[in-house]
């Protein structure tokens, strides 16, 4: 039997009715957590058989308790509590009903080994309609014996009422509940997959063109220091020759113990100037090798950026995994990987800017060196005499010395331009990745 309400709808009153007549539970859950101020019943005795006579009293010093519980015809019991006015059991009792129960009734009972059991006190308490309202019960209730109080007994009481009929719906809605959550699960799982398949092409990408890059700039600043190697060779034969003219000078000047003419004076000068450039050349070197440590650290901060990479990828992996968690904290690290190589690429560029302000300088030092050398052996042609004294060897050496100068420097300009192009192509292209990489990314989250 059906009815209609106003919108048309069918109203279920069959099945209210039905749940209403079907056959009913009623359960019953009991706590005995403790009881206290337990006081046991005096014996009573005398020193003969006559009562009249010379009556005394004796105390039950301990209490061995337990507690038995009485609901609808059922009884139950919780264990000995030996030497103790205080016993705490915190057991627990359960009964089952296919009629509602209206009391129970407890008694704590004293355990004597050598005679019957003795009541200590004992209880009741009335359901009422705790199996409508289901409100659960917490505290303790008045134990007496012969209208004296003998303790108190503290309880846990939870009552339930159950319809069969009515737990079988709850558990087809249950049971459609879980499939419908199951098709959702599948469904993540398949989307959480498809989103880490796609990450990893691309992480995977993404690595191939870091080894590259990586292996390209090996390549460089191997050539690089092939380079430089052969222009300290070069360099140092210079450097040798024009201390052995130097030698020869100083020797000349103690053996004739005479004054320098102002030719050499002005040679001396010229060597002592050839020093200083070579002091500045040093310097320049060594901060051509920082700048070719900072090219290697950059190189290894890329190896890390490379494993952070990895290292995302395989936690993502796990993430999808346990499908309790989203993407988003581990796409911003891979945002902030994104803005580290940035920074590192910024780095790379001030170098490159330190690098071509030093070269600058060198080269503005050897453009010098040569005019003063040009000047020098125009002096030398014109009084003959003082080129006679000097040694054959001294003119060799000023015709060779601005030529292998000037080679050199050709040389290292010509490589340190090289390496500079070489190192802003490859930082530029660094950089152009790492904000394609991000805004990829950013893409991706969103």
């Amino acid at each position: 039997m059906t009815m209609t309400d106003s919108e048309g709808k069918e109203a279920p009153i069959e099945e209210e009715e039905e749940l209403e007549e079907s056959p009913k539970l009623y359960y019953v859950d009991v706590t005995v957590v403790s009881g206290s101020n337990l006081i046991p019943e005096e014996e009573e005795g005398l020193g003969n058989e006559n009562k009249s006579e010379d009556p005394f009293v004796k105390l039950i010093d301990s209490v061995d308790a337990y507690c038995e519980v009485s609901i609808g015809g059922q009884m139950q019991s919780t264990k000995i509590i030996p030497k103790n006015k205080h016993p705490v059991w915190n057991e627990r009792l359960e009964f089952v009903f296919s009629q509602k129960p209206k009391k129970m009734d407890v008694m704590v009972i004293n355990d004597d080994v050598k005679s019957t059991d003795d009541l200590l006190g004992n209880g009741e308490f009335f359901f009422g309609a705790m199996f409508e309202t289901q409100h659960p019960f917490q505290g303790s209730i008045r134990l007496s014996d012969n209208d004296k109080e003998r303790g108190f007994l503290r309880l846990h009481i939870k009552c339930s009422l159950f319809s069969p009929l009515l737990m079988k719906r709850q558990l087809s809605t249950t049971r459609k509940e879980l499939s419908h959550a199951q098709k959702e699960k599948q469904t993540m799982e398949l989307t959480f997959q498809h989103k880490l398949d796609q990450m990893q092409s691309h992480h995977s990408q993404e690595i191939f063109i870091y080894e590259q890059r990586i292996a390209h700039a090996q390549t460089q600043l191997t050539n690089s220091n092939n380079r430089l190697q052969k222009i300290d060779m070069n360099y140092t034969k210079a450097h040798n020759h024009l201390k052995h003219q130097l030698h020869q000078l100083r020797l000349k000047q103690a053996a004739k113990d005479q004054q320098l003419t102002n030719m050499e004076k002005e040679i001396l000068k010229a060597a002592d100037k050839v020093l200083q450039t070579e002091h500045s050349q040093t310097t320049l070197q060594q901060q051509l090798a920082q700048t070719q440590q900072q090219a290697q650290s950059s190189i290894q901060q890329l190896s890390q950026t490379r494993s952070i990479v990895l290292q995302q990828a395989q936690e993502l992996q796990e993430k999808a995994n346990s499908f309790n968690q989203q993407l988003t904290s581990k796409e911003q690290q891979i945002l902030d990987a994104g803005k580290k190589l940035a920074q590192i690429t910024e780095e790379m560029e001030c170098a490159k800017i330190d690098y071509h302000q030093k070269q600058h300088e060198l080269d503005a030092l050897k453009e010098k060196l040569l005019d003063y050398h040009h000047k020098l052996q125009q002096q030398q042609d014109a009084p003959k005499k003082q080129q006679e004294d000097l040694p054959i060897t001294l003119d060799n050496t000023q015709k060779q010395q601005p030529e292998q100068t000037t080679t050199t420097s050709r040389g290292f300009t010509d490589e340190s331009a090289a390496i500079s192009q070489n190192d802003f192509d490859y930082g530029g292209h660094m950089m152009g990745c790492g904000v394609i990489n991000a805004c990829d990314e950013e893409c991706t989250i969103m």
